[in-house]
């Protein structure tokens, strides 16, 4: 059984998540979906020292709180580089990373340890973008990179809801 924190990006709550969450219950495995602090649900706790940081740590708190060891962080879009500045602050609570189609805003992600720490990282693009993807050039280089595994799915950027049967036989399918 593998555990799964997903992570929704910028204009998502954790309920873009709830069928892929439902269908990796079935397969056995455990799964939480997140809403980031003053995003979607959560809006009404924006203000304006709500950024990356404040991401990263409601993460972080989850994990420490709930004793989540092992865990696979998937995050989509913005919600990559919370993801990616969890595994820094966390580096032994992680199985792997999966970024869907990942991306930034404002804050810069300041690291302060070596990403290659983290055994098994996923990157799932987003080939079914109506005209050109911005992720391209990242799904190009990390292809070609031998530590990351790579998949092309046919759908938008909202993969969790575009291709779920094939985001989850990625993620269920995975050696963790």
């Amino acid at each position: 059984m593998t555990t799964f924190v997903l992570i929704p990006g910028m204009c998502h709550g954790g309920w873009c998540f709830r069928e892929l969450c439902e269908e990796l219950r079935h397969h056995g495995h455990r799964a939480v979906a997140l809403t980031l602090t003053g995003l979607a649900e959560r809006a009404h706790l924006l203000d304006g020292g709500v950024n990356l940081d404040t991401h990263i740590r409601d993460v972080a708190g989850v994990l420490e709180a709930e004793d989540v060891r092992d865990a696979v962080l998937v995050g989509h879009s913005y919600g990559g580089m919370v993801i990616t500045g969890v595994a820094d602050r966390l580096p032994g609570r992680m199985a792997g990373l999966v970024y869907l189609d990942v991306a930034s805003l404002l804050q810069p992600l300041r690291l302060t340890g070596d990403p290659a720490r983290i055994a098994r990282r996923v990157y799932v693009y987003a080939a079914g973008w109506q005209g050109e993807s911005p992720f391209t050039a990242t799904y190009e280089r990390l292809r070609e990179d031998p530590a990351w595994t790579t998949y092309a799915l046919d759908g938008g950027h909202n993969l969790m809801r575009d291709a779920p049967e094939d985001l989850l036989k990625i993620l269920a399918g995975t050696r963790w």
